[in-house]
């Protein structure tokens, strides 16, 4: 469900690039850093890459419980996605420009949910994109963890709600009343 997500993202974003361009081609790939200089090096050159650099547990809804169900089965987790746009363009100012235009949808559209997007997938609730600054210290340490040159970029924090069992039926409810957008 996480590359479902980042997928749909990427979707969207570029569909917002064909309007503002008029460019049939897709401006925003989802892959790993690594391709950017090996393998696909064709399909990720002149892009902006949408990469998932890690992911942990949002804490603010540990404690609620699905409805309808016992303890056999427990509630669904909400996680936080840490991601990276990496701007892979061999033009500096194009990559720059096109790096700002994803930041600027992104500011405009930070919430992604069934009521603003109905192509979003039924099992996700809703995507919250929230912008990270981080410190040339935290990126000296993200950029040596990814063992690749540094890049202009933007890093963003996903809220993905929620995330259940996938063997579960849709049968299955879960309404999470706790998030502020």
């Amino acid at each position: 469900m996480i590359g479902t997500a980042l997928n749909f993202v990427r979707r969207e974003l570029n569909a917002s690039f064909r309007q503002l361009q008029g460019d049939a081609r897709d401006v925003v790939v989802l892959g790993g850093l690594a391709g950017a200089q090996g393998a696909g090096q064709d399909e990720t050159n002149n892009r902006i890459l949408l990469s998932l650099l890690h992911l942990r547990q949002d804490t603010t809804f540990r404690n609620q419980r699905v409805a309808g169900r016992g303890d056999a089965a427990g509630p669904p987790i909400s996680i936080v996605l840490h991601t990276v746009f990496v701007s892979n363009y061999t033009d500096y100012q194009t990559g720059l420009d096109l790096l700002a235009d994803v930041i600027g949808l992104l500011q405009a559209r930070p919430v992604f949910d069934h009521t603003t997007s109905p192509d979003l997938d039924p099992r996700i609730e809703r995507l919250i994109f929230a912008m990270l600054n981080l410190e040339y210290s935290e990126l000296s340490y993200a950029w040596g963890l990814l063992r690749t040159d540094f890049r202009p970029s933007a890093f963003y924090e996903v809220r993905m709600l929620p995330l259940t069992d996938p063997r579960r039926t849709s049968a299955t409810v879960f309404t999470n009343t706790g998030v502020t957008q």
